[in-house]
């Protein structure tokens, strides 16, 4: 067995890391037809994001996880009282972010060979507008043509 094989034998991936600076990691089961679940402070999200909202349609592909959504009535804390919550705390944020996530993930997975059709076709779209190659067209290079060079 191959790493490939194991990526194509992937139906679900998490990349729900609390602090990830890029992250494209978790989105390499893309191309395979994977559902990707992505934690919303990964940096890799918002290159995601950028990439559909260019895209003629919105890929189920995707499945955004926003961990630090707050309860209502924890809103007026202060900075302080955030970063000193409880492990109870911290699990009923987690608890609810997970209900609210699974039937999103139940929606998405496929239940016929169609639906797996569309998700490999869809996966290995995205994951072409997400490759090197756009990056450096997309962003590298226009960056480059903004820098002036003293000399």
């Amino acid at each position: 067995m191959t790493f490939a094989d194991v990526r194509r034998g992937t139906d679900l991936e998490f990349g729900l890391s609390i602090y990830e600076p890029f992250g494209i990691s978790q989105f390499e089961g893309l191309s395979f037809g994977a559902i990707c679940a992505v934690s919303n402070v990964c940096g890799c999200m918002g290159f995601a994001r950028k990439t559909m909202a260019n895209a003629t349609k919105w890929y189920k592909n995707i499945v955004e996880a926003n961990f630090v959504n707050l309860p209502d009535d924890w809103l007026a804390r202060t900075v302080e009282d955030l970063l000193a919550i409880s492990i109870p705390q911290r699990d009923q944020i987690e608890t609810a972010e997970g209900r609210r996530v699974a039937p999103l993930l139940v929606d998405s997975l496929p239940r016929t060979d169609a639906q797996l059709q569309e998700l490999i076709d869809d996966g290995y779209d995205l994951a072409r507008r997400m490759s090197w190659e756009h990056v450096v067209q997309d962003y590298f290079l226009p960056s480059l043509s903004r820098v002036s060079v003293a000399v």
